[in-house]
């Protein structure tokens, strides 16, 4: 997937965008999905560059989305959910983005402390996961 031009052209064509590749099938399984989990490691307070570039070019459908329930599930080395704040402020800013109606936050989950793959295993944050996926 490419970044986003910022264009708009996506804004003045009914949520096309310009650019033809694998965002396209995306756009096709957030628009059918009652649910949305974006899932993303912590790097230095903010998202990944892979996740980030998947936001960025939701805009084509920004105006567009309905009745879709936006989930995060995140996980970084930060010992506590202070240094989590950003990831925070943000996932709920871009969910705000949506003016279409009924795009809500159903939920976050961070795992604090891990520092390598597997670190989250049998913690709080696994269960909590767990719980919240039951909602979906």
């Amino acid at each position: 997937m490419k970044g986003c031009l910022g264009c708009g052209a996506c804004q003045r064509n009914g949520g096309s965008c310009v650019q033809k590749d694998d965002m396209t099938e995306i756009y096709e399984k957030i628009a059918a999905a009652d649910a949305v989990v974006f899932a993303s490691p912590v790097y230095f307070y903010s998202w990944t560059s892979q996740i980030k570039t998947v936001i960025d070019r939701t805009f084509a459908i920004e105006p567009t989305l309905t009745d879709t329930k936006f989930y995060m599930l995140s996980a970084g080395a930060a010992p506590e959910l202070k240094y989590m704040e950003n990831m925070t402020k943000t996932f709920e800013l871009y969910i705000s983005c949506f003016r279409a109606g009924g795009v809500e936050n159903a939920g976050v989950v961070y795992g604090l402390g891990a520092n390598a793959p597997g670190d989250v295993k049998n913690t709080e944050a696994m269960t909590a996961a767990y719980e919240l996926g039951k909602t979906v």
